[in-house]
């Protein structure tokens, strides 16, 4: 687990099971991205796009309903 100091807020992040350390740290700087960028979004739905990010983007893991 992480914590990002953002807008004097603490956010804290957990490192998903199947990520390693450079995903993580991507995925915090994606976070701090989205909450900046978009600050209407709720802190659950960044995380889930940080996780969609990393999948999809990174790992080229597509999730199919």
């Amino acid at each position: 687990m992480d914590c990002i100091n953002f807008n004097n807020k603490l956010i804290f992040v957990n490192k998903n099971l199947n990520e390693n350390n450079n995903n993580f740290i991507e995925r915090i700087w994606y976070i701090i991205e989205k909450l900046n960028d978009q600050p209407t979004l709720t802190y659950n739905e960044v995380i889930n796009l940080s996780n969609i990010y990393i999948n999809e983007v990174k790992n080229n893991c597509v999730y199919n309903l």
